[in-house]
């Protein structure tokens, strides 16, 4: 049985949903647009409205590092790996908020198949059988220890603030902002989890 806390919570996110079912229709269609949009780069995936997107890639090592690649190029983008999922199928997941825009998951979908290529991958080769024995030779043995030349572009962050970064932001607006400075900074790419 869940823990009085975790039910108070369920039932505080059933309550909202009944309150805002708009919000359930922005989610499906933020779904439909990060996956045409990876389709779009290239990546074999289906279009539907399931906010969890995985990018199987195979080997741990390659999703550790197009992880890595995907950070440094402004999205998170979190790897999974056994035991979580079957040996050979490591994967990133990726996850659409409601709050997103088009404009950050088109962005994310561009920088994912950047990030992709940069460490040898083909976007429309994830998920192939093919990829579960094959790794390229050209990249480093430790995926964190990388000779890219690019660094960290934007920031990998959310559209949340970080506490105790100085910056703050408005969700849903993917724009940050320095208190005080009366300047916003442009979009940052979406904070895909």
């Amino acid at each position: 049985a869940p823990s009085p806390p975790a039910a108070a919570a369920a039932l505080a996110a059933l309550e909202l949903l009944g309150e805002r079912p708009h919000r359930v229709a922005r989610l499906q269609a933020n779904a439909r647009a990060l996956r045409r949009a990876l389709a779009g780069e290239g990546f074999p995936v289906p279009d539907a409205d399931i906010p969890i997107v995985p990018l199987v890639v195979g080997q741990e090592r390659a999703a550790m590092a197009l992880c890595q690649a995907a950070v440094e190029g402004g999205v998170f983008a979190q790897a999974i790996r056994p035991p979580t999922v079957a040996h050979g199928t490591s994967r990133l997941r990726l996850a659409t908020m409601a709050t997103h825009t088009a404009t950050e998951l088109r962005l994310a979908a561009k920088a994912l198949a950047g990030a992709a290529r940069e460490v040898g991958l083909d976007p429309a080769r994830l998920g192939e059988p093919a990829l579960l024995d094959h790794w390229p030779a050209t990249l480093d043995s430790d995926p964190t220890s990388t000779s890219r030349s690019r660094s960290a572009e934007m920031p990998a962050s959310g559209l949340e603030s970080t506490p105790g970064s100085g910056q703050e932001s408005t969700p849903g607006s993917g724009q940050e902002s320095t208190p005080g400075s009366g300047q916003e900074s442009t979009p940052r790419l979406a904070h895909i989890a």
